[in-house]
């Protein structure tokens, strides 16, 4: 006995389908079988350069010692977009968990603590 590859692709379908379980297949023939949308994978901000952020960000971070308190300004950049960027590089320098950030609409800063 011989399958076809979509007679296998429908079973396995069914299969999940009755477990209710969640899915995407491509099929061979490049039809999509999912039981939500695919989701977009995420893509950079156009409005910046890529590494533009984290530049603007270094000399601000190299004078950040354990306990420190350190106010970091907007500039031109969107505080939520600049928070990402800012994340990630204290995370690279020192360690998921070892800061606080905190974002300052009023003020026009994103507010950082080192915790260790």
């Amino acid at each position: 006995m011989t399958f076809k590859p979509m007679d296998l692709v429908n079973k396995a379908i069914n299969l999940l389908k009755a477990a209710n379980a969640e899915y995407s297949i491509i099929a061979p023939d490049g039809t999509v079988h999912s039981s939500e949308p695919i989701k977009k994978k995420a893509t950079r901000d156009p409005r910046y350069k890529p590494g533009e952020r984290t530049a603007y960000l270094r000399p601000y971070l190299n004078k950040l010692d354990s306990g420190a308190i350190l106010d970091i300004p907007f500039g031109k950049y969107d505080g939520v977009a600049l928070r990402g960027s800012l994340v990630a590089e204290l995370t690279r320098l020192y360690g998921a968990g070892s800061t606080s950030t905190s974002i300052n609409h009023e003020r026009k800063v994103i507010e950082v603590l080192r915790l260790s």
